[in-house]
């Protein structure tokens, strides 16, 4: 596991949300998932929501549990050791900015060796049951590749970078047939992706991403399911 000295937790310039955040957010609840996470990897870290840190897992092959978090718009970051002192963070900790009105939002976790902090990268989704609803499927292209193709009923158009939700790809629980494509920038070739047969869950919200993964040089599609649209423990 990767150790960091105590001596990068250095006075803070990272913007850090009131004490009555976790008064009025303590509804708001988080679930992680570690992408592309490498051998040496920390299975643990402390996430801290502006106001306090808790100890999280950071799972690879599933959806971490529930945590809940300040609530209002507040910037979430991950570190190797506990924040007693909120002026110890330092703006170079990987963070993200969470919306306001998020309730129920997913952390995405990357590898990033760059960062001394910590060498990880945090994206975040609004996982608003409202919105993202259960049967339904939530692609996230993170590659530098345009990504398209088929999902049962349903077609899938992601750019570089691209989100996309969507609809559920059957009408009940029942098998589909995805057949997804990827093409290099610059290159107008198109490169098979993966062609299978999933299960369409309809009690499941569905997370998909698309991502690289080093020494691959195909894009890698890894998807979990999250039985929790209501936020409940």
């Amino acid at each position: 596991m990767i150790r960091f000295p105590l001596s990068l937790l250095l006075p803070a310039v990272l913007s850090l949300a009131p004490a009555s955040a976790w008064a009025q957010g303590s509804a708001r609840t988080c679930r992680i998932v570690f992408l592309n996470a490498p051998a040496d990897a920390p299975s643990t870290m402390q996430l801290f929501d502006g106001v306090k840190s808790q100890e999280v897992e950071l799972p690879s092959m599933n959806l971490s549990p529930i945590y809940r978090i300040a609530g209002g718009a507040a910037t979430v970051a991950l570190l190797p050791v506990e924040v007693e002192d909120p002026a110890s963070v330092i703006d170079a900790a990987p963070s993200v900015r969470i919306p306001e009105k998020a309730k129920e939002v997913f952390l995405i976790v990357t590898s990033d060796r760059s960062n001394e902090v910590a060498p990880v990268r945090l994206e975040v989704i609004d996982g608003d049951s409202a919105k993202f609803k259960r049967g339904q499927m939530y692609w996230i292209n993170l590659t530098p590749y345009n990504v398209g193709g088929r999902l049962g009923s349903r077609p899938l158009k992601l750019g570089p970078g691209a989100r996309q939700l969507v609809d559920p790809p059957a009408a009940g629980n029942e098998d589909y047939v995805v057949s997804l494509e990827y093409r290099r920038k610059g290159d107008e070739r198109v490169f098979p992706l993966t062609r299978t047969k999933w299960r369409h869950d309809p009690m499941s919200r569905n997370l998909q991403f698309v991502f690289s993964e080093t020494p691959r040089s195909v894009p890698r599609v890894v998807g979990f399911d999250d039985y929790q649209a209501d936020g409940a423990e």
